[in-house]
């Protein structure tokens, strides 16, 4: 239940915000019809967002007043899951309020910069795993010619010995 005098988003509000999703919806569609067969995208559940904007209202939380909120809400979402990737745990100390939207996208971008170093660091040490793997095998053939020679002089001597 809301408790009484807490804001609430206003009509407009949720019909900016359900325009906003519906247009993001259109190029999305378009973006994969471009290329069907190589690709595929979720499309928002524009009905159950903005029904779900009052979630928040009951459960205490700052609510989202306006399209600006709720861009802020979703760029800290991405932020918060991403941090998982990156770092491995979630940014649980967060809050959608904490920052402004473009801090929130300077924060985002942050993270995309540590991830394609880390996966860069990745890909460098599997290559390099992979170089000392072949290393090994030329070493071991190297060896194993080696004492093939060896082995084949002293049968040669061995022979032109008894000879």
């Amino acid at each position: 239940m809301i408790k009484e005098g807490t804001k609430t988003i206003s009509a407009s509000e949720k019909t900016r915000i359900r325009e906003y999703l519906e247009e993001q919806n259109l190029k999305t569609e378009a973006w994969v019809a471009e290329d069907p067969e190589n690709r595929w995208a979720g499309l928002a559940a524009v009905d159950y967002i903005i029904e779900d904007l009052n979630k928040y209202l009951c459960e205490g939380e700052t609510p989202i007043l306006s399209l600006e909120d709720y861009l802020c809400y979703q760029e800290w979402l991405n932020y918060y899951e991403g941090y998982k990737g990156v770092h491995g745990i979630k940014a649980r100390w967060t809050h959608w309020t904490d920052h402004t939207l473009e801090e929130w996208e300077a924060k985002n971008r942050g993270l995309a910069e540590e991830y394609k170093a880390e996966q860069e660091r990745y890909r460098e040490a599997r290559i390099e795993r992979k170089l000392a793997k072949i290393r090994r095998k030329k070493e071991e053939e190297l060896h194993r010619q080696i004492v093939l020679n060896i082995l084949t002089t002293e049968v040669t001597i061995f022979n032109t010995v008894l000879a």
